[in-house]
């Protein structure tokens, strides 16, 4: 069914086939769970399984997916019970024609690297980011990282691109980030539908038409000049996200869309921000910090423990969830580096839920 689908999608030419981002999300199941664990299968929900993740239980499917990294489309999808391993299925997902793989380490087997080696696809399944001492949260890598720098394009004596209008980067290139923010940058003029940001390692390379996380909003650049962007706003993003609420001199975090040479450090964001949330409180000492947030309903159900969820386009993950509130670690490095340092009770965020979990719940008909 995936290669069928994936073939159509190809003879439209929709796909980009720069490379495939696989990874797998646990979906619990709907029917009521087995008392016991051992072996135990639910008799309304045969194809449910459990499986373990960090030190929670979970009965249901595990769904993998294989992502074209340029178009944001699905190459293929497979569902299976919640106790097969991610590596087990990721062959199926692997077209054999895209230039590159990317996974992490869960999906790393000798085979398959010389796999893709004789199929002449490159090699990019990549070990984990550094965790934190509680293991729930990534380290960003520095903003000036060389994991970071792509070829500067040229700008003339003004710092604008040289030709007029919207000068856009080649369009083969990925639209998602990984929320691991590169820097903060500072509000310098607000307008009823556009921001002016001032920032300094992402402007290294920053063209008018280039796509940009703000907050973890996806936008565009429309003029660059200087050390500053200007980006439009329209009455969605207003509606949906916090933005129209930031002011000169406001703190906000700034990271460019993943290239096919970057590393995937924290987890698939789209940069489409489901909606806002609420700091409900950002306590304990700084080697220790949690912050909780508090979520409308529809966004809740696809937050679970131990789970991905993008909190002002900050990659964290998920340490406690209860109800329509949700709590993560916030360690030093990312406080101080990134503008949850000036987020306090009341606070509005921008909140992105994990994208398989919603592709997995419209895939299975469970909308």
């Amino acid at each position: 069914c995936s290669r069928k689908r994936y073939r159509q999608l190809e003879a439209k030419g929709m796909l980009v086939k720069r490379g495939t981002l696989i990874d797998a999300t646990v979906i619990e199941a709907q029917a009521r769970r087995p008392q016991s664990e051992a072996g135990a299968r639910s008799g309304t929900d045969p194809d449910a399984a459990w499986t373990r993740k960090g030190k929670r239980s979970h009965f249901g499917c595990r769904v993998h997916i294989g992502m074209d990294a340029g178009s944001r489309l699905m190459r293929g999808i497979e569902f299976t019970p919640a106790n097969v391993a991610d590596t087990e299925v990721a062959d199926a997902l692997i077209m054999g024609d895209e230039e590159a793989v990317y996974a992490d380490k869960a999906y790393e087997s000798k085979e398959r690297r010389e796999r893709l080696r004789a199929q002449g696809v490159k090699d990019r399944i990549m070990h984990r980011g550094r965790q934190a001492s509680d293991g729930t949260r990534c380290e960003p890598a520095r903003a000036n990282s060389p994991l970071r720098r792509r070829a500067a394009a040229p700008y003339d004596e003004r710092g604008r691109t040289p030709s007029a209008g919207l000068t856009a980067r080649p369009q083969e290139q990925s639209l998602m980030f990984t929320g691991i923010v590169e820097e903060t940058g500072k509000v310098v003029e607000a307008r009823p539908h556009g921001l002016r940001v001032a920032g300094a390692a992402v402007m290294d390379d920053l063209a008018a038409g280039d796509s940009i996380a703000v907050n973890g909003v996806c936008l565009t650049v429309t003029e660059r000049g200087g050390e500053a962007f200007d980006v439009d706003l329209s009455d969605e993003t207003l509606a949906r996200t916090n933005l129209g609420g930031q002011a000169p001199g406001a703190l906000v975090n700034l990271e460019r869309a993943l290239t096919p040479s970057s590393r995937m450090g924290g987890h698939i964001v789209q940069g489409h921000v489901d909606g806002v949330g609420e700091v409900a409180a950002l306590s304990g000492p700084p080697e220790n910090r949690m912050l909780r947030v508090r979520v409308p309903p529809e966004i809740a159900r696809y937050v679970v423990h131990k789970g991905f969820v993008a909190v002002d386009g900050v990659s964290l993950t998920v340490a406690a969830q209860d109800g329509a509130e949700f709590s993560v670690a916030v360690i030093p490095y990312t406080e101080a580096h990134t503008a949850l340092k000036e987020r306090k009770p009341g606070d509005r965020v921008n909140i992105e839920a994990d994208v398989l979990a919603k592709y997995a719940e419209r895939l299975a008909g469970r909308v």
